[in-house]
């Protein structure tokens, strides 16, 4: 029953949607193409600057994705090695405390537990790594664009900022995209692992 439940949690939670955070994946590609071509069109040479903030932290954001996943994966191998020892503990009492094996089996759970708390410690260093990149991203972005137009041209065009912002607000929401679909994508693997 147990396995049954877990496999439909993977089920639902993540194979489910694997085909629409594919293709969110693929579109938000090719919507961050597009956006940068438009905005070269507007800022010219100062396109490089926000160049220079979206792909390194695109790229961080997956490598922190593929940590989460992989640090994800691990917290449940180590919460489910825990617990079917428990449980076998607990069907098993009689033969432990016939044998006297109470503390041999509290030291076995307690280092198990210890290896599921780094986990858990492991999974959310990386969760906040992920979240403050996610939540500074926007802002350098724009950042970045700005900044990088106004010092090699020196002169503020409004039209030309006010475009340049509606563009780069635009590029980023589709960094974000491309970044959580990855994200999701890659989360997928636990669950087929799990299944196979």
């Amino acid at each position: 029953a147990d396995l049954m439940t877990l496999i439909n949690y993977d089920v639902n939670t993540n194979m489910q949607g694997c085909y629409t955070w594919l293709c969110m994946c693929v579109n938000s590609t090719i919507s961050v193409v597009i956006l940068m071509i438009l905005l070269w069109n507007r800022l010219r040479m100062a396109t490089f600057w926000a160049i220079a903030v979206a792909f390194p932290m695109v790229f961080f954001s997956m490598a922190m994705s593929a940590g989460l996943g992989h640090a994800m994966f691990r917290l449940q191998e180590c919460m489910d090695k825990r617990i079917s020892t428990l449980r076998e503990v607990l069907f098993g009492i009689r033969v432990v405390k016939c044998y006297a094996w109470e503390e041999a089996m509290q030291r076995r759970i307690s280092q198990m537990r210890k290896e599921e708390v780094r986990s858990i410690t492991r999974y959310y260093s990386f969760l906040g790594i992920f979240v403050g990149i996610f939540l500074t991203f926007p802002r350098l972005l724009i950042l970045a664009g700005i900044w990088g137009y106004s010092a090699i041209y020196g002169h503020h065009d409004v039209a030309t900022i006010f475009t340049c912002m509606q563009i780069l607000s635009n590029l980023k929401n589709n960094c974000d995209l491309f970044t959580k679909s990855f994200g999701r994508v890659i989360v997928i693997r636990p669950s087929v692992l799990r299944i196979e």
